[in-house]
């Protein structure tokens, strides 16, 4: 981005997917923004701007830089947002570009604990319902990484862990006795493998060995009563 293309953004005004601020003294606020846009369709915060329309930039120190990342550190998930640094001409002052691509497969994003949104050129806190709704859709999204395959073979699983959970399934009723008790079937029928590939999600539940990728991998599980 150049200096004209803030120009240009500055003369179309705030909207949807751009909003100004005068300083990374809002940076808070410049945040709640860059979580609605996120959880929306995108767009830019520009710092250096003022409620008049004037492009005054600023210092951009390291330390500058330092509280920006850190601001970025309280989303969650980790919002994916690009830092751009605009000089201005014939100053020391510079721009500061804060790019936010919408990310469908990451949403919702909560600064602080809590969601955003953008309506117009407004940035409000989202209502529960859509936070829980966009909650469902994420949980259930196929680019989640533990649906994602990973290059392991059967051998790399534990195959009677495997046998074991087919048995106390068809205990408690909830596979079928006929059940094969072939490992790939298995695998297969249970969705922790598709075309040939072992997913992140059966090496995370029957892995022989520590997950090469993701050694944080933390698993959660819950036990819910059957009432008659």
């Amino acid at each position: 981005m150049t200096i004209n293309d803030i120009e240009a953004l500055v003369r179309r005004g705030e909207s949807e997917t751009v909003e100004f601020k005068k300083t990374t003294g809002q940076l808070s606020r410049a945040a709640e923004t860059i979580c609605g846009l996120l959880n929306g369709r995108g767009g830019v915060v520009v710092i250096g701007v003022t409620p008049e329309k004037q492009i005054i930039g600023q210092t951009v120190s390291d330390s500058t830089l330092q509280d920006v990342a850190q601001c970025l550190r309280r989303f969650e998930p980790p919002a994916p947002v690009q830092i751009e640094r605009i000089a201005l001409p014939d100053s020391a002052h510079e721009v500061l570009v804060l790019r936010a691509d919408a990310s469908h497969e990451s949403r919702p994003f909560t600064f602080d604990g809590r969601p955003y949104e953008r309506s117009g050129s407004t940035t409000s806190v989202m209502p529960q319902e859509k936070y829980q709704r966009l909650l469902l859709e994420r949980a259930h999204s196929s680019q989640r990484w533990e649906n994602l395959p990973e290059a392991l073979s059967l051998e790399d699983l534990d195959k009677e862990e495997i046998l074991k959970t087919v048995r106390l399934g068809v205990a408690a009723g909830r596979m079928s006795p006929s059940m094969s008790t072939d490992i790939a079937d298995v695998l297969d029928r249970l969705g922790l493998r598709v075309k040939g590939q072992i997913l992140n999600a059966a090496v995370v539940v029957f892995g022989r060995r520590m997950l090469a990728h993701y050694p944080q991998c933390q698993l959660r599980m819950a036990a819910f009563s059957r009432r008659g």
